[in-house]
């Protein structure tokens, strides 16, 4: 894995100091990518409260266990499934990295850096390689 403990403590550290904010989190993220993927229209779990419990609880079970990814397969089992059916592929999943992290960024203010962007950026991509996308590409199990 190459993400290191300091990583998760500051990317664990910008989520509690985000959370009253993953409603404005999740609009923003949800709003970005629908523009620049339509056929995404279908991801989005619902507004309000449930959106935000949905997108908060993702969030957190998924920081909880980076340090052991594997921990997590429900969520990514739920994911692939989800993105599957929404027609996503791996450009797209490139683009809801991007909308994310502007999302998160802009909802951050000064609290974000260039730091936390890197490390959001590394445990992305160690997500996205316990992602099937396509579906038939075999999960990578995390070390």
């Amino acid at each position: 894995m190459s993400i290191d403990p300091a990583q998760v403590q500051r990317l664990n550290t910008m989520i509690a100091a985000m959370e009253p904010k993953f409603d404005e989190v999740a609009t923003a993220f949800f709003d970005r990518f629908e523009q620049a993927c339509p056929h995404a229209k279908g991801l989005r779990p619902g507004s309000g409260r449930r959106a935000r419990n949905e997108f908060a609880a993702s969030v957190a079970m998924v920081l909880k266990n980076l340090a052991n990814l594997n921990a997590a397969v429900a969520v990514f089992e739920y994911a692939e499934n989800r993105l599957k059916r929404s027609g996503i592929n791996a450009a797209d999943l490139q683009t809801a990295r991007a909308c994310l992290i502007g999302a998160m960024r802009d909802a951050a203010g000064p609290m974000w850096s260039g730091e936390v962007e890197a490390d959001m950026n590394t445990a992305i991509g160690e997500c996205f390689l316990m992602l099937r996308v396509p579906v038939s590409t075999p999960r990578r199990v995390a070390a």
